[in-house]
């Protein structure tokens, strides 16, 4: 955030600390132009009643975006070809001990395209008084171009989409309904950025006072023993550019990445999530109703990008000279949950909502559109990605709502409970070598627990008319048990440094915690 370029960013393995400086630099505007129109059409009398939508869009896309390292030589802003460098540091005998510095090569600015258009028809058929069935169709034409006009991808998709409602007893007491559909996720404009024409390969140099010794058994003792030693290894050699490690630095030609510009598969398709949903809903009281709820929902087709060693075939060769974006077999997302919720408006001066749900979220990555480092090198990014995503919670329970009091007095409560989060351990270079970045998941994802969540917030307000407008002076309490369970743990098999007594964070120790009470006084106004 101080808006110098020039310094290098630290990370350390063993504190886990992020110091010096910021990792990247990021330039970008969003456009989107778009049209849309539809038509309505109610039709009695046709086996029944319709209401017959359909409708068009089309949508222009534009992104100017740069995107490059801090750390570069003279603080440049994303030049094209320029370099930036960031450093990765271990803890050793209590000191930072140079590790790692990657040297980022950047495209410089660019436009990204692309283009939506769409259509859809759908109808909400009665064919009975108490029966409502729901038809709908709708297709998706999405292009996205990189700078210079070349087409990434054109992906187009049908989405068909089916539900109905049955008030079971015909007095609306009793509903039934299900629905089923595909729904089209598209990526974005990142995924053109991704494929940009230009290579920007990716520098991994090894520490002459860290990595020779510690791991290659390579003593050094000067710069020009550490010349040397890459001389015989067939390496280059250089010094960095804050003097961080004294003797320099070695490269390996292995240790090169990107050197061809990323390119998109042939093919490409865009990801989908058909989705299931089952539901019954009872009037348990006027103004109340409880609902038990299904839902299933599959993501496919999700795209990363990866070595080019990888495609089609996982592991086939260890090239990793550029990297393709493409629909991974191995990348998808799984979700199912059940939901009781009770919903009550039954008293005037109660307003009720809660809810259990059980669900299991599992996938082998974590997102969906950001084309991370989930599965690029064959095994590290690979092994045991599958199993419990970060959003998974076995159990869920939720309490909300407002009471009103007499002389215009309101409480709201809101809290929850969930069961415990997922972690899993895992190791990076600075345990084995032969990891190129990132981590090593050592079990499937997600195979430990953390802790249980909970909470309740509270405000109470008072409103107060003052001539034609309503003053309401706000109170809040956040977290009122001031709760601190963890809600995040060292998953690192070597841990995460010392906490700050000096004492060792190992694996499984918490890292992070809920934030503790806390208060808000506000005013609104209404009129």
């Amino acid at each position: 955030m101080s808006g110098d370029l020039q310094a290098i960013g630290h990370y350390n393995y063993g504190t886990g600390l992020y110091t010096g400086n910021h990792g990247g630099q990021e330039y970008w505007d969003s456009y989107r132009t778009s049209f849309a129109t539809d038509l309505t059409w109610f039709v009695d009398d046709l086996a029944g009643s319709h209401e017959l939508k359909a409708g068009l869009e089309y949508a222009d896309l534009e992104l100017p975006l740069a995107l490059c390292s801090t750390g570069t030589p003279n603080g440049e802003r994303c030049v094209p070809g320029g370099v930036g460098f960031f450093f990765e540091d271990i803890q050793l005998e209590g000191e930072a001990l140079p590790w790692l510095m990657w040297e980022y090569t950047t495209a410089g600015p660019a436009m990204y395209t692309g283009a939506i258009s769409t259509g859809f028809v759908q109808d909400a058929w009665r064919p009975a008084r108490d029966l409502t069935l729901k038809l709908g169709m709708r297709f998706d034409s999405v292009t996205y171009r990189t700078d210079g006009g070349g087409e990434v991808a054109d992906m187009a998709m049908w989405q068909p989409r089916l539900g109905a409602a049955w008030d079971v007893t015909g007095d609306a007491k009793n509903v039934l309904r299900a629905s089923w559909g595909r729904f089209l996720h598209p990526n974005a404009l990142t995924l053109p950025w991704f494929t940009r024409p230009v290579a920007t390969p990716d520098h991994r140099w090894y520490s002459c006072s860290g990595v020779l010794p510690l791991y290659l058994g390579i003593p050094v003792g000067s710069a020009g023993d550490c010349a040397a030693a890459a001389a015989d290894l067939g390496w280059d050699y250089g010094l960095d550019h804050e003097g961080w490690d004294p003797y320099g630095w070695v490269l390996s030609p292995s240790e090169v990445y990107g050197t061809e510009p990323t390119r998109a598969a042939a093919g490409i398709r865009a990801t989908y999530a058909d989705e299931l949903i089952l539901a019954f809903e009872r009037q348990i009281a006027d103004g109340s109703s409880l609902e038990l709820s299904f839902v299933d929902k599959a993501t496919r087709d999700i795209m990363d990008d990866t070595c080019n060693g990888n495609w089609p075939v996982p592991g086939a060769s260890p090239q990793c000279d550029s990297y393709i974006i493409g629909n991974l077999p191995d990348a998808r997302r799984d979700y199912r949950g059940v939901t009781l919720a009770l919903e009550s408006r039954s008293l005037d001066w109660l307003t009720l909502l809660a809810s259990y749900t059980w669900s299991e979220s599992k996938g082998s990555i974590g997102f969906t559109q950001d084309n991370a480092s989930d599965f690029d090198i064959y095994p590290w990014h690979f092994d045991n990605r599958y199993g419990y995503l970060s959003d998974h919670r076995e159990h869920r329970v939720k309490l909300n709502g407002f009471v009103t009091l007499p002389g215009d007095w309101t409480v709201a409560f809101d809290g929850f409970w969930s069961s415990p989060f997922t972690w899993t351990p895992y190791e990076d270079l600075s345990d084995n070598p032969e990891i190129p970045y990132e981590v090593h998941y050592l079990e499937p994802r997600g195979s430990r627990d953390g802790s249980d969540q909970y909470q309740l917030d509270l405000q109470l307000t008072k409103g107060f008319p003052v001539g034609p407008v309503r003053l309401a002076v706000i109170g809040s309490a956040y977290n009122v048990f001031s709760s601190e369970q963890p809600s995040e743990v060292c998953g690192h098999i070597s841990g995460c440094g010392t906490d700050e007594d000096g004492a060792p964070i190992v694996m499984g120790d918490p890292v992070n915690w809920q934030t503790p009470r806390r208060y808000e006084l506000g005013v609104r106004v209404e009129f």
